[in-house]
């Protein structure tokens, strides 16, 4: 039952025991209204809603955008890492919103630039895909100064390259000086 759950809504089952805990016998009631609803919804998706919109097309398209909102939230917990905070005050709650929008408006610049650059539609895949670039920062010790801090990328495989060359993005293929943000702030 658990493996099909649009099925598993359309009958009781019961097991039933004797006084020793013996399974004697098993119970299986049919929903005869609830297996019509189903045989007439013949496995469309259907939306109900509150809104007064009549265009479906417009109802879907707010439909659409409910579902990317929740995928930012979603996103903010897998692809960004981020958990949820209890928020203790309005502010911490209105920076947790933004911070999902932001991700979320991040989200569909890369799916809008993937698709112009023929692509597809699926920046999760791409994120994926790009995990495997590579950096490493290397930290030279001078003497009587600050170290010399650079970045090094490993240059990408053949299938990652191509995605790069498509999306018009280069990899550094020199190393790069990182000035180390805290230090100078805190100056």
């Amino acid at each position: 039952m658990g493996r099909n759950p649009k099925a598993e809504v359309l009958f009781d089952v019961e097991l039933v025991r004797d006084a020793q805990g013996q399974l004697i016998d098993l119970k299986i009631e049919r929903h005869k209204n609830r297996t019509e609803w189903a045989e007439q919804a013949n496995g469309c998706y259907i939306l109900r809603t509150n809104l007064t919109e009549e265009n479906p097309a417009a109802l879907w398209k707010a439909y659409m955008h409910l579902v990317q909102a929740e995928k930012a939230f979603r996103m903010e917990k897998s692809d960004l890492g981020m958990r949820p905070v209890f928020h203790q005050t309005e502010k911490r709650v209105q920076s947790h919103i933004f911070v999902c929008f932001l991700a979320l408006a991040m989200y569909k610049c890369l799916e809008l630039w993937m698709v112009k650059s023929g692509l597809g539609a699926s920046p999760a895949k791409l994120l994926e895909e790009f995990r495997e670039i590579r950096s490493m920062d290397v930290i030279l010790p001078v003497k009587d100064r600050h170290p010399v801090r650079l970045r090094l990328v490993a240059k990408p495989d053949d299938h990652i390259r191509v995605l790069l060359q498509k999306l018009g993005l280069k990899v550094p293929n020199r190393p790069k000086n990182v000035e180390n943000v805290v230090e100078n702030l805190a100056h």
